[in-house]
């Protein structure tokens, strides 16, 4: 999809019998979901397991952790040193 006169993105598409078996799951309140206000956290996010690190934020606290001692344990997204949980492209 073009989003701009130099750039496009990629806009995942979905099948309508997907869509459409989402309003049949029983843990979905589907009132909470349609009543969330515009910059609030969506309850779909508690399916998705919560919204997920970003990449600066991985490289942020890795480097707060490894100028910070031995003592101190390694965040959760920080394993052997690689970084786990990073967002696509985030």
């Amino acid at each position: 999809m073009k989003a701009g006169r130099y750039r496009t993105v990629d806009v995942p598409l979905y099948r309508t019998g997907d869509v459409e078996a989402l309003l049949e799951r029983p843990d979905v309140d589907w009132e909470a979901v349609r009543a969330c206000p515009k910059g609030e956290k969506s309850p779909l996010l508690e399916i998705v397991g919560g919204r997920q690190i970003t990449r600066a934020q991985a490289i942020r606290s890795f480097l707060q952790w490894y100028g910070a001692g031995e003592e101190q344990p390694a965040p959760d997204h920080v394993q052997g040193g690689l970084l786990v949980g990073t967002a696509p492209g985030g």
